[in-house]
Formats: structure tokens, sequence, C-alpha cells
């Protein structure tokens, strides 16, 4: 094992005067998806817009502004339900202060509460229900796709009327759509495609919110569906009055065998490496993402014997809603797939290391953004560590020198580019 260790700058955005949402400035590229989406909407025309910008960059007002400045209800789709409540809390202030139910946050627990609150008997009518009312829903793909593809049993006719109300949004947003399977992207082309072709001059706005700008459904949107297109990336700043959207930090390159699931093997080797580091700042705060939960509860159980004066807490499948608050706040966290999106480590759950298994670019990215999001309280390196594909590895260390000074925008290009040249996929089932 030889460690590739490089050190990536901080991630600035400069901001505009023009009007957006309230006194707020936005950045540039939050106000090209605001006049983007204000032109197709006045204009009558169907327009997806992807949204590439990392982590903590605004995306969420950027994809919602439109919405709160002149109260056209969206429909957004989140990969998971963590991200969902994750986004109804940040939106609640925006959209629905006063509890009016112009704001519902849709999964099949809600559907519970308000099949029993409204006194119907299945869950497609009380959905129904809902969406009279016209709010801004932020749901999951499975709920869209069942509505859209008429799946959900009820009486005679249920399955087209849930069709028609769906049909009435005009915004529909699809966050992290990196994290979305092929089969999901294609669902989602045939959507936008089919509602299109209904009624071409209603006016609709796709907005695909993603970590990288390399999607299949791009082309087959712009393509084979002949529908306009654009590409909206967030662009780096060096003025000096650019906030800082992503802080410095340590990273450090690591070859697994992650075809065969030896990520957790490699990390395990590593940790001796790792303890100058924990001595050198004794309240450093660590966190690890893997890919699953018997390498999440093993590398838990390591890390116990390692450093048995560091508490860690464990999030996976099989953790409670409790049980995972209190594992985030533990100096050590363990995690799965599940805090990869949704999660803020801040606060009482901020953290200082992050180990991550990343096999693919999209994951790279992804994972790598929950790190240096914010100023952190005490004065502690950040310092991550990927675990990559040997054939990853061997691309980026072609690339990269010790103790190099890179930016995000070319780490972000080297990881896209890694997976681009090299046509041995590392593949996982998506959750």
């Amino acid at each position: 094992m030889n460690p590739l260790t490089v050190e990536v700058g901080p991630l600035t955005y400069a901001q505009t005067d023009e009007p957006w949402i309230g006194n707020l400035r936005p950045y540039f590229y939050q106000s090209r998806v605001y006049r983007a989406a204000q032109e197709a909407l006045a204009g009558r025309e169907t327009r997806c817009l992807f949204l590439v910008t990392p982590t903590g960059s605004g995306k969420t007002l950027a994809s919602y502004a439109y919405t709160i400045n002149h109260g056209v209800p969206a429909f957004g789709v989140y990969p998971t339900n963590e991200l969902i409540r994750d986004q109804e809390r940040a939106l609640k202030a925006w959209l629905d202060p006063e509890d009016n139910y112009q704001l519902l946050r849709i999964d099949s627990r809600q559907l519970d509460h308000w099949q029993d609150a409204l006194d119907l008997p299945q869950h497609a009518q009380a959905f129904e229900r809902l969406m009279h009312w016209q709010p801004t829903v932020l749901t999951n793909p499975d709920i869209l796709f069942y509505t859209f593809f008429g799946l959900y049993r009820g009486p005679q006719g249920l399955s087209q009327r849930l069709f028609t109300l769906l049909a009435r949004y005009r915004l529909f947003i699809f966050d992290e759509f990196h994290l979305y399977n092929v089969k999901q992207m294609a669902d989602v082309a045939f959507l936008v495609g089919t509602l299109h072709a209904i009624n071409p001059k209603y006016g609709r706005v796709f907005l695909f919110a993603s970590a990288t700008p390399e999607s299949p459904a791009l082309p087959w949107l712009r393509d084979h569906l002949q529908l306009p297109v654009e590409v909206i990336e967030g662009e780096p700043s060096e003025a000096p009055d650019a906030r800082i959207i992503a802080h410095p930090l340590q990273l450090t390159l690591l070859p697994a065998d992650l075809r065969r699931w030896k990520g957790v093997e490699t990390l395990l080797e590593y940790l001796p490496a790792l303890e100058p580091f924990l001595e050198e700042h004794p309240q450093a705060r660590l966190v690890t993402i893997l890919d699953s939960v018997a390498g999440a509860i093993a590398t838990a159980q390591a890390l116990r014997q390692r450093f048995p004066g560091k508490a860690v807490g464990e999030v996976h499948g099989f953790s409670s809603d409790q049980e995972r608050g209190e594992a985030l706040r533990r100096p050590f966290t363990v995690g799965t797939s599940t805090i990869e999106v949704g999660i803020d480590f801040k606060d009482d759950a901020e953290k200082d290391v992050l180990i991550y298994e990343a096999r693919t670019a999209a994951q790279f990215i992804q994972r790598f953004g929950r790190l240096a999001r914010h100023k952190k309280v005490l004065d502690i390196p950040n310092h991550a560590v990927a675990l990559v594909p040997e054939y990853v590895y061997h691309f980026l260390t072609g690339h990269l020198v010790e103790g190099q000074t890179i930016s995000r925008h070319q780490l972000y290009q080297l990881a896209t580019a890694s997976s681009q040249e090299t046509s041995r996929p590392c593949s996982m089932p998506m959750k």
C-alpha cells in the first residue's frame, strides 16, 4: 500500500447584486438558474437544467428560488428519505412558515399518518387528497414512479386522477441526480418526454442537481427527445469578496480491491498511519462512509479496540432514528451510504477526518464533499482518506505527485476522467 497525499485548496464563489430572494445576494450560478427557470416558465417552454455544483454551495435555494418568489409549487424528488427530511427543514421557513401545508414531505411513513388523519383506506387516496392542496412536494423516486406509471391500486380512475394532478406541476427538481441508477434515470427521461409530448406549450422546468456533469440522461433528453438542455456549473472565483464554499483539506488516496469488497481490510491496515494525526489532535473527530453494513460493523469494532477512549457510533440500515442521532454526535462515527446525503457534519456532529470508499466518480465526489463544508469550532486540519479501485488509484497517481496542491475543480475533473478512460467499472447495487 503506497498512499498518495495531496492538498486540496478552498473553494470560493463570487456573488452578484442581481435581485433574488429577499435581501440575499446570489452566486452567479444561482442567478443563472433563476433566470433560466423564469424565462422558460414565462415563455411556456420545456427546459431541462443540469445544475452542477458541490454539496454545500446553495443548490437548495437555487432550485426553489422561483417557487419562493412566485408561489409556483414544485415537485422535488430525492434519493433518500433522510435527505427529504433535511430539505424540509431547510425550506420550511421559506415556503410554509405558518404550517399551511404548502410544503409536504411525502414518504411511506407520512402517508401512513395522512391516511389515518384523513380517515382514508389507502395511501393512494391520501396522496390524491394532499395533491389537491397543490403543495410543494418533497418525495422519493418510488412514489413519483408509482404515480406516473399508474401503479397505485384503488377505486376506478384513481391512477388517472393522480397522473393528472402530477401533470399540473410546472417545476420538477431531481436532487443528487448522480445517485440515481440507470433505470431510474431512464424512467425520469421517459417522464420528462411524456409530459412534454402531452402538452409541449404548458411550460415546465426539469432541474437536475448533481455533483458531476456526466449523466446518461443528458444525451437522452437532448439528442433523443430533442428537448432544450442547459448545463449550469458553479464557477470558482478568486475575487477578494468571494465567499468560502468549502475549506481546505488534505486528501490521501489508497488503492483498494473494492471489486472483491476488500475496502475495510485496506482501511484497517491504514489505521496505524492515522494514529500520529490523532495523537497530535486528540480532540479530532472521525467519520467513515462504507458500502456494506457488515463492513461498517467490523470497522466500528476495530476502532473500539484500537481507540478504547473514543466512543464509536454506528449509522446503518439497522439503526433507529434515535440511535442515528446519538451516533452522529459521538467522536467516531461509522456509517454506510445512509449518511452520504442529508447529513450535515457540523455543531455537535462536527468531524475532522473522513475515511470513505469510492467505487465511482460520482461516489468519490459526493462523499468527499461531506467534509470541510463549515468553519469549525476547533482549529483541527481537515483530513480525508479515499479508498478507490486500484485502476483509479493508478490513473490518479499518474496525474498527481505527493504533496501537490490542487483545486476541487481539478480533483473532480480527474476523478471523472479516471472513470471515463477506464472501462472497468467496479459495480455495486444501488440502495
